[in-house]
């Protein structure tokens, strides 16, 4: 039934899809208006004066004559032009029609309309009234079935354009577009006698389905009962203080195995969690005694060096009183009781310790910070940064060179944060590097307090707590024989 429908549509859109090029020429829209508007002689005349006469088919005549030609399943074409007082009859017999008066016209009730319009004004001009070829219908319904069928097919105005058959509005198929609506049927005592046999067939199949069915139904419900309650089992053991033990998933199938499987995992990632979360309140514990024991008095200190800082200014000692302003607020920084700063915040307290670090050997060490705009505002653990400019103060400053220099650069690429720490200094060697190396490649908190330190491994563990998976480091050797220190952050 439905390459029945097809077939029928397929002839419509191809009378339409006529029309719609013969629309797109404008010779062709002249043509048209001059043969409704002239008479037979004038319009031949019109025809052989034209430019383009001895280049293309301008004669609306020959244009009708070609489509009963090209398409037979055609029975008539009327063609009607808005203001017109004719319009323009034809058939397959006499194709080269007829004019007749529009007042005296009714169109055709076996027809359906195709507007005609004028592409270069995009107006409407006029209608097309296509009659199919009843014989063709027929011809295409023998083709596509050797069954009982019953064809109805409408118009959009409600007339019937072709009927085969003793129609059954209750047992048809439609099939509706904006020209038609075509209703396709099968006699009912038909199904009925050849239908009969199959029905049957399908009863004494579906029994003995259903007789397997069942029996695999009872041998499937007890593996999957067995599973089920060792499943429950398990995890009543793990609830009873039991966290280290898994579910065993080999003897688990199909979605039993999914789920135990995914347990499993959340169990693991459950463990590690609550591990990372546990070093890192114990490392914050840590920072915060060494903060605690480094509060000695610290309005003291600080108004001591204010004081300090005010007589060097008094007695015009400017590089003094700017050196002793940088540590005052160096010292503010470190005993601070935050847990986190911002990557801005983290930056200046690293040029401050390395403005007093330079003091010491002004013509020796150079130094240089540089931060995207971008990133200023970026939340990070306090005190990540800082050690590792530290170290390269402590172990990798050479006081015989006079180019001595560090430089930090922190950039962005949409959600992607580079932290690049380089210098020039004395470097490691092979075997420490190589062990620093794999220290900074674990991505699980160290539960080993040997190898726990304020600086670069306590730096390292605080950002892979507080950042996980989106955190990444890498140490190398560039090509100054210094050291590399890089680090990615995946922000949302």
């Amino acid at each position: 039934m439905t390459n029945l429908n097809k077939e029928f549509l397929d002839s419509k859109k191809i009378i339409k899809t006529f029309f719609y090029d013969y629309n797109l020429d404008s010779d062709n829209i002249d043509s048209l208006y001059h043969f409704f508007k002239d008479n037979p002689s004038d319009y031949q005349n019109w025809i052989l004066h034209h430019p383009l006469f001895m280049k293309k088919n301008l004669s609306f005549v020959n244009t009708i004559s070609v489509l009963y030609r090209d398409y037979p399943f055609i029975s008539s074409i009327d063609f009607s032009l808005i203001d017109s007082k004719v319009v323009f009859k034809s058939t397959e017999a006499l194709k080269s029609g007829e004019k007749v008066l529009s007042k005296d016209y009714i169109s055709p009730s076996n027809s359906f309309p195709i507007s005609v319009y004028d592409a270069h004004r995009d107006i409407i001009i006029g209608t097309v009234y296509i009659s199919i070829n009843k014989d063709y219908l027929t011809d295409i319904v023998k083709k596509h079935t050797n069954s009982p069928v019953c064809i109805l097919v409408k118009n959009s105005l409600g007339g019937i354009l072709y009927r085969y058959g003793n129609f059954n509005k209750n047992s048809s198929i439609q099939f509706k577009d904006e020209d038609f609506m075509i209703s396709i049927g099968i006699n009912s005592s038909y199904i009925r006698l050849h239908y009969i046999e199959f029905f049957a067939l399908i009863f004494a199949v579906s029994f003995i389905l259903i007789g397997v069915l069942l029996w695999t139904l009872k041998i499937v419900f007890y593996n999957y009962e067995t599973q089920i309650q060792d499943l429950l089992s398990m995890l009543k053991e793990i609830g009873d203080f039991a966290p280290n033990k898994r579910i065993n998933v080999e003897s688990k199938s199909d979605e039993i195995f999914i789920i135990s499987s995914q347990i499993n995992i959340m169990l693991d990632k459950l463990e590690s969690s609550i591990s990372k979360n546990y070093q890192l309140e114990l490392s914050q514990k840590e920072a915060n005694m060494r903060a605690l024991q480094s509060q000695i008095k610290p309005h003291f200190l600080y108004n001591t060096l204010e004081f300090f800082r005010m007589y060097a200014v008094i007695h015009d000692q400017d590089e003094l009183a700017n050196s002793i302003f940088q540590f005052s607020q160096l010292l503010r920084g470190s005993i601070s009781q935050d847990d986190l700063t911002t990557l801005r915040e983290e930056l200046e307290l690293c040029e401050k310790y390395s403005y007093i670090c330079q003091i010491r050997y002004p013509k020796s060490i150079a130094y240089s910070f540089q931060i995207d705009e971008s990133c200023e505002k970026i939340t990070l653990p306090r005190f990540v940064i800082q050690p590792l400019v530290e170290n390269y103060f402590i172990h990798g400053v050479d006081l015989k060179r006079k180019d001595n220099a560090i430089s930090v650069r922190v950039t962005r690429e949409k959600k992607i944060i580079d932290i690049l720490l380089r210098d020039n200094g004395k470097g490691m060697s092979d075997d420490m590097l190589e062990y620093y190396q794999s220290l900074l490649s674990r991505k699980l908190l160290d539960t080993d307090k040997k190898t726990k330190s304020i600086g670069i491994l306590n730096s390292h563990e605080r950002m892979l707590a507080y950042f996980g998976e989106a955190y990444q480091i890498s140490l190398l050797r560039n090509q100054m024989d210094g050291l590399t220190f890089h680090i990615r952050l995946s922000i949302d």
